[in-house]
């Protein structure tokens, strides 16, 4: 009964924020990036569990948008339609972490659609680069605990990923990936030949993945050209160089360096969050940095194709862009 409580108290709560009920500034959850959203992924992705039912392709979802159509479309690989075919060429696929972004859309045909920073990094990217951008929704395979997603569940999904990037087109194809959805990226992309593209990894997960072997994490060997935004490392985020190009955001040194959080933020989610922030504001601002160890200004622009370096940026306080 507690748990039923719970959840009613929850979903009430939910409805009074999205219908207004209750003072926004003061109380509401903020969109699209807020690191206080926590629980409402949670509420979601346990709804979205409900419908889990063993079978991968039907249990993991693909969502597109192009760049004039300012809406997703569920595809298919196979046996359904519309195919992810006739959505080709796609440019962007979007990964997100566990139990992130995906909403039940009541406006929407009563469907799941992404949301939050899923929703607006795609809609962005496939306006302000005017290409098709798609969404790898993986919620609900993701209700499980820690241990269990990365021993067991990480596996099928990749299976199911590497899938989906051989229908697209590896070798075109740009993974931007969120905290352990990078990991994810990594372990589909092993082997493929011909090589897998670039993955832009947004503080890649690194509880209980530092030290582990290449073939089941993010290697830089994966992909052509791998970036790591880096936000919160020996928290929830990797303290390693799992990319060709990784960027230390806010931090006073490189990968030696300890624990600082994002500016605004005052744990590890938040800091953990950072980088999805600031992802979507290099789609439209390129970064200056400096280059680890010698201090060499360096100009960091979204096609950033560099194979190898480390990096330090400083960025912009998290909750001054949460509207952007």
């Amino acid at each position: 009964m507690s748990s039923l409580n719970s959840f009613l108290s929850c979903s009430a709560f939910l409805l009074l924020c999205f219908y207004g009920s209750v003072p926004a500034e003061s109380a509401c959850p903020k969109e699209p990036f807020s690191p206080g959203l926590d629980w409402i992924d949670l509420l979601f992705c346990n709804m979205r569990t409900s419908q889990y039912n063993g079978n991968v392709a039907e249990d993991i979802a693909i969502y597109c948008t192009t760049k004039s159509s300012g809406k997703f479309t569920r595809v298919y690989l196979k046996d359904n339609t519309p195919l992810i075919t006739t959505f080709l060429p796609v440019k962007y696929l979007l990964i997100p972490g566990v139990c992130e972004g995906i909403y039940k859309d009541q406006l929407v045909n009563n469907e799941w659609q992404p949301k939050g920073w899923l929703n607006i990094t795609a809609l962005t990217l496939a306006r302000e680069k005017q290409e098709t951008v798609c969404v790898f929704d993986w919620s609900i395979l993701s209700w499980r605990n820690y241990q269990e997603i990365k021993s067991r569940t990480i596996y099928k999904a990749s299976s199911y990923l590497k899938e989906t990037m051989l229908a697209i087109g590896q070798s075109d194809l740009i993974l931007v990936a969120h905290s352990i959805g990078g990991h994810m990226g990594g372990i589909a992309a092993d082997g493929m030949n011909p090589k897998a593209k670039e993955l832009v990894a947004l503080d890649l997960a690194g509880v209980d993945y530092e030290g582990v072997p290449t073939i089941d994490r993010l290697d830089p060997a994966d992909f052509l050209v791998s970036k790591c935004i880096i936000t919160n490392p020996g928290g929830f985020g990797t303290t390693t160089n799992n990319c060709g190009a990784n960027f230390w955001i806010s931090q006073l040194s490189c990968s030696s360096a300890p624990k600082r959080n994002q500016p605004g933020c005052t744990d590890d989610k938040c800091s953990h969050r950072c980088a999805l922030l600031y992802f979507y504001q290099l789609i439209t601002k390129d970064w200056n940095a400096l280059s680890c160890p010698q201090r060499q200004p360096e100009f960091v622009g979204f096609g950033y194709t560099g194979t190898t370096g480390e990096f330090m940026s400083s960025a912009n306080d998290c909750h001054q862009i949460e509207n952007i």
